[in-house]
């Protein structure tokens, strides 16, 4: 349960932290500071000041979180925790408090270190960069490929590898990669439609393997997009051509967008044969979450876990969630803007919290050198 705790924690962080910056900044005069002479290297090279910038101070990152309650069922046993945020910690603690009940905090400065909540993205830029590298592509493609009238674009042999070598970076191009790339443009191609300007398709197939794209769009504004992919692979014992394991992947992936909603329906399967019947197996990867103004809806079923539940997004939030792994069932809610018990909110709760986030990852790095995993790392 601890583990499903954890997980659900670090989501909840993500979902309903509200970073506020401090309007109050100090203002800090520097005393005598000594500038250089500066000496460009270059005559047109202009001479910036860059005293100012060395006495900016950074502006804190508060993040709180309204009193909330997490509630998690297991049909064997309930556990019911508050969560709380004070002086940029969050704070779990477990209802009763009790010597052996959890009762911790995480230190969400250190968590945010290094997301810069300060900034945010401007989409119209990030559009216009995007048109244009859509623009360049298709130039690219008239260019260097076995177009038709129709607006297809066909790659295969030389012309793909050269394709997918515009996407690697070039430190990254060792004799090696070329080679395998030269191996698969021999057995691979792709196919490309626009059309008015719209990508409508993207046909790959390497061997029997295919991974398909389609598009449909409404006013010129993308609505449907659907993928359907198929991998087989067979993988040899060198030493022994009757050791092997195959696998298989197959699905479909359907996402409809609108101005009020968006829908994400996945269906998808791995299988694995082998001669070691250990390694034998088939899983099913399956998700249908529908997203719009008042919250998000899912269910779905991901390697033997089922799940199905809601998710209101209002004044507070409001989670409703059932799942279902190994015979064993779950029941989770979550609920934002409540009352949290004096016994549980108060200082003495609070000077005897422990730092989960310090150790988590004190049991991380305590495994990794156990184990000699740091080169993973």
């Amino acid at each position: 349960m601890k583990k499903v705790l954890i997980l659900i924690l670090f989501l909840l962080v993500l979902i309903g932290c509200d970073n506020k910056s401090d309007p109050k900044t100090e203002e800090i005069i520097p005393t005598e500071p000594k500038t250089e002479e500066v000496i460009p290297t270059k005559p047109t090279e202009p001479v910036t000041d860059t005293v100012t910038d060395i006495y900016e101070e950074e502006t804190p990152i508060n993040i709180s979180l309204p009193d909330s309650k997490l509630v998690i069922d297991d049909s064997l046993d309930s556990k019911t925790y508050y969560l709380w945020t004070d002086e940029n910690k969050l704070y779990v603690v477990e209802n009763p408090v009790t010597l052996k009940s959890l009762n911790g905090y995480i230190k969400l400065d250190e968590l945010a270190h290094d997301i810069d909540f300060s900034t945010s993205l401007d989409f119209g830029v990030t559009i216009d960069i995007l048109v244009f590298i859509f623009e360049d592509l298709v130039d690219y493609l008239k260019l260097h490929s076995n177009a038709t009238e129709s607006g297809e674009y066909t790659f295969s042999g030389e012309e793909l590898v050269a394709l997918v070598k515009l996407f690697i970076p070039e430190e990254n191009l060792s004799e090696e990669i070329i080679d395998i790339l030269k191996e698969v443009g021999d057995n691979a191609s792709v196919s490309i439609e626009i059309k008015d300007g719209l990508l409508k398709k993207i046909n790959c197939k390497y061997f029997d393997n295919f991974l398909n794209v389609e598009c449909a769009y409404m006013d010129n504004v993308i609505s449907q997009i659907d993928v359907e992919v198929s991998f087989k692979h067979t993988i040899h014992n060198p030493e022994n051509d009757g050791d092997y394991l195959s696998y298989e992947i197959k699905g479909s992936c359907n996402i409809m967008i609108s101005d009020m909603s968006l829908t994400i329906n996945l269906d998808s399967s791995l299988k694995t044969d082998s001669n070691n019947q250990e390694l034998c197996q088939e899983v099913q990867y399956d998700l249908l979450l529908t997203a719009n103004e008042n919250g998000i809806t899912f269910n779905g079923d991901i390697y033997g876990m089922s799940f199905s539940g809601s998710l209101s997004i209002g004044e507070n939030l409001k989670l409703d969630m059932t799942a279902s792994y190994l015979d064993k069932s779950y029941t989770i809610s979550f609920e934002s803007g409540v009352e949290i018990p004096k016994t549980v909110k108060n200082d003495l709760v609070m000077a005897a919290s422990t730092d989960i986030g310090g150790l988590y990852q004190k049991i991380i790095e305590t495994v990794t050198k156990k184990f000699n995993w740091e080169h993973l790392i």
